[in-house]
């Protein structure tokens, strides 16, 4: 493997891009992966690790077989083999040109940040190759996904995702298509739509997209291109795949999911208004994840709801029997909550929640929920609000249920 240290003689990453790209249209595949493997090295450094694969992609574009620039990223930021340390927390030792002196890394930037920040003499030192040696197992910057990664899956998944840029305005994924793909920005921005609404406007190092991991479900919103924006494709196809054949994988897009979903109902779900996001990703954390098959139920008419729950992904039913019929009060959909009024009320449920199909929702044992709402009190006024708003609704499909049932 060639060495992975280098001697830079222009300080100026956007001339050293220039001369990359000109390099490549001319034909000089070697010249022309020196160069850019130089700015992913810098880019990766100073933690800009999504514009370092952004490089890194083009290089394979050269040459597929082309595998230093990706086992520097996955030095950097993959998560460290759980055989690399013992106990005591001892470096882990690299052989040859893999070791690199982490502990001179610059401290890392934004990923917003100008190329004009990064000092490429800095990192050249930084990176110097040693013959042998240890190295601590720190890295500039954990990035979401990437360094949940074991350094195999790490490198796989840099050689089979997409780099792409969008024009300003470019329609990057439209509201009703089927979701396929997770997507980061590493320059620019995009403006997250629904219908006539601007939902949001994400910068860089954002990721949206990543419902489509969970499920087959059409998209919720369209999402377009601020500026020239640079873009990491990741197929659910790919993710699958390579989930499929390392348990570590899976096991890291978990997490990956089940931290981004949390980070949405903090700033979306309604159960969170008024209430300080990170007070919200707080109390979620209290929650389990909890998978279900069609069919499962949830709540049952006439028991105490078992805790507190928010849909993550699918669709739930809400059903009670009367004494003449069953009445489907609601179908939940992913950000809703139910078990609520069980919980304030320490009642039986009169209607049963049952799982319409595939779905996964966060659960709080009833044991936790008193605990949480004491210690977040916007919260438990936020939950009786939407009790009374749910208890009124209720009343109006079954006018002859008390006043004082419980309805979930």
């Amino acid at each position: 493997m060639p060495p992975i240290g280098y001697a830079a003689p222009m300080n100026d990453l956007k001339t050293r891009r220039a001369r990359a790209d000109a390099l490549a249209a001319d034909g000089m595949v070697a010249e022309a992966i020196e160069e850019y493997g130089v700015i992913a090295r810098a880019y990766a450094a100073t933690g800009l690790l999504l514009r370092a694969i952004g490089v890194c992609k083009r290089i394979l574009e050269l040459d597929p077989q082309h595998r230093a620039t990706q086992v520097l990223l996955a030095t950097l930021y993959a998560k460290p083999e759980p055989s690399a340390l013992d106990d005591a927390g001892d470096p882990i030792t690299l052989d040859g040109d893999e070791a690199v002196l982490l502990s001179a890394l610059p401290p890392p930037l934004p990923p917003d940040a100008d190329d004009d920040a990064i000092d490429l003499d800095a990192v050249a030192a930084a990176l110097t190759p040693r013959p042998a040696g240890s190295v601590r197992p720190e890295r500039p910057l954990d990035i979401p996904l990437f360094s949940g990664l074991p350094p195999d899956g790490f490198r796989a998944l840099v050689e089979r995702l997409s780099a792409w840029e969008a024009d300003d305005g470019a329609l990057i994924v439209a509201e009703g298509e089927q979701a396929d793909s997770v997507y980061v920005v590493v320059r620019g921005a995009v403006r997250v739509e629904r219908g006539d609404a601007v939902l949001a406007t994400l910068p860089p190092g954002s990721f949206f997209g990543e419902m489509a991991l969970l499920s087959r479900h059409p998209r919720v919103a369209s999402v377009h291109a601020v500026g020239r924006t640079e873009l990491l494709e990741l197929p659910r196809a790919v993710l699958e795949e390579l989930a499929a054949k390392d348990a570590r994988v899976r096991d890291a897009l978990e997490r990956f999911c089940r931290a981004r979903l949390i980070d949405n109902l903090a700033r979306f779900s309604p159960l969170f208004a008024g209430v300080e996001p990170a007070a919200a990703r707080r109390a979620l954390s209290a929650f389990a994840a909890r998978k279900l098959a069609p069919g499962a139920v949830v709540v049952e008419q006439g028991a105490p709801a078992p805790g507190l729950f928010i849909v993550l992904d699918g669709a739930l039913e809400v059903a009670a029997v009367t004494a003449d019929d069953r009445v489907v009060l609601r179908t939940l959909d992913a950000g809703d909550v139910f078990g609520e009024m069980s919980l304030l009320t320490d009642d039986g449920a009169t209607a049963s929640v049952t799982a319409a199909g595939p779905c996964t929702v966060l659960v709080l044992p009833r044991v936790a929920f008193a605990e949480l709402v004491l210690g977040v009190p916007t919260l438990r006024a936020r939950l009786e609000l939407l009790a009374e708003q749910r208890r009124i609704s209720n009343e109006a499909l079954l006018p002859d249920a008390s006043s004082s049932a419980t309805l979930l």
